[in-house]
C-alpha cells in the first residue's frame, strides 16, 4: 500500500514538474497574456481538468513559479552562507545570487513584485500564499545569521542592530532583482554597468557597518568570478539569457 502511494506521489510530483516546465517555455516564448490554461494543458497533452486538479487558475499556477524560482534562490543564497570565506564574501555572494538567479530565469524573476501584492494574492490558494511568504522569511533568516556572525567579539550590536542590518541587504537585493529584471531604463541615468555600482552600494553600506574589508574583493567583476564558480552546477542547467 505504502509502495503505490509513494509512486503515486512521485508521478504527481513528476507532472506538477512538467507543468511548471511548460509554464515557463510558454512564458518566455509568448509572453504572460498568451500564458492561458489551455495553452498549458495543451502542450502537456493532458487536458484541462488533469490542469485543475493541480492549479485552480492562471494566478495560482504564475504563483507556482514563482515559490519555485524563490527556492531556487534560497539554494543558491544557502550555498553563499556556507561558503568558508569572509563575511564581506558571503554576503556579496548572498547578493550575486539575486543576480544570477533572476538571470537564469528572467521572465519569471519579473513576475515577483506582481505576484506578491495583495491584489494578486487574493486569487492564489492559501498553501501558496504561504509558500511564497517562507520563501521571504528563509532569505531574512539566512541573511541574519550572516550578519550576526559579523559582530565581533566585543561588539555591543543587538538582535535589533542585526535585524535592521539583515533589512537593509534584503530590501537592496529586492531592488536590484527590480532593476535587473523589469528592463529599466537605467543607462540613461549613466548607470550603464549596474552590478558594479550596486557593488560600490554594497560596500558603502558594509563599511558603513563597520565590517571588516576584503582585499580579495576590490570590484564587482572579483564577486562574478566567485560567484560563477560557487554557482557553477545551477548555471550549467539553466545558463543565463541574453539581454
Amino acid at each position: 500500500m505504502q509502495k503505490a502511494q509513494d509512486r503515486k506521489l512521485k508521478e504527481r510530483q513528476e507532472r506538477d514538474e512538467l507543468i511548471l516546465d511548460c509554464a515557463q517555455t510558454l512564458l518566455q516564448r509568448d509572453g504572460i497574456h498568451k500564458l492561458t490554461m489551455q495553452a498549458v494543458a495543451a502542450m502537456t497533452d493532458y487536458s484541462k481538468g488533469t490542469l485543475y486538479q493541480h492549479y485552480r487558475c492562471k494566478e495560482d499556477l504564475l504563483g507556482a513559479l514563482v515559490a519555485r524560482c524563490g527556492n531556487n534562490l534560497v539554494g543558491l543564497i544557502g550555498k553563499a552562507v556556507a561558503y568558508s570565506g569572509s563575511i564581506r564574501a558571503k554576503i556579496a555572494l548572498m547578493s550575486a545570487a539575486f543576480f544570477y538567479n533572476g538571470r537564469m530565469q528572467k521572465e519569471v524573476a519579473s513576475l515577483v513584485a506582481m505576484v506578491k501584492s495583495e491584489e494578486f494574492l487574493q486569487k492564489v490558494e492559501p498553501e501558496q500564499q504561504k509558500r511564497l511568504r517562507n520563501i521571504d522569511n528563509e532569505i531574512f533568516r539566512l541573511a541574519c545569521i550572516v550578519f550576526y556572525q559579523a559582530k565581533a567579539p566585543q561588539s555591543q550590536r543587538s538582535a535589533q542592530d542585526v535585524m535592521d542590518a539583515a533589512f537593509g541587504w534584503w530590501t537592496m537585493s529586492w531592488g536590484l532583482n527590480d532593476v535587473m529584471n523589469q528592463n529599466w531604463d537605467i543607462k540613461r541615468l549613466g548607470f550603464a554597468d549596474p552590478m558594479s555600482f550596486y557593488f560600490r552600494s554594497l560596500t558603502i553600506f558594509l563599511d558603513g557597518l563597520g565590517l571588516e574589508s576584503d582585499p580579495q574583493l576590490t570590484c564587482w567583476g572579483d564577486v562574478d568570478a566567485l560567484a560563477q564558480a560557487l554557482f557553477k552546477e545551477e548555471l550549467l542547467q539553466r545558463p543565463i539569457s541574453a539581454d
